[in-house]
């Protein structure tokens, strides 16, 4: 499995200054405009109004194309 913690960990002392949360202690739906994610809860990216931009973490899409969200 992918460990989380170590990459937002990782990603914090790269960039500093992004606002980085993790699921699902996210905060505000309205204030998250990209996501970083592998195969994420099914209606997550809907809960999302302000979501510009998705990227996975995968090789691949698979997990996020098709989705009805």
């Amino acid at each position: 499995g992918r460990d989380s913690a170590a990459l937002a960990t990782a990603l914090r002392q790269l960039a500093p200054e992004l606002d980085l949360r993790t699921w699902p202690e996210c905060g505000r739906p309205d204030e998250i405009r990209f996501a970083l994610a592998w195969n994420p809860p099914e209606g997550l990216f809907a809960r999302l109004p302000n979501l510009l931009a998705v990227s996975s973490l995968g090789a691949g899409v698979d997990g996020l194309v098709d989705r009805p969200d």
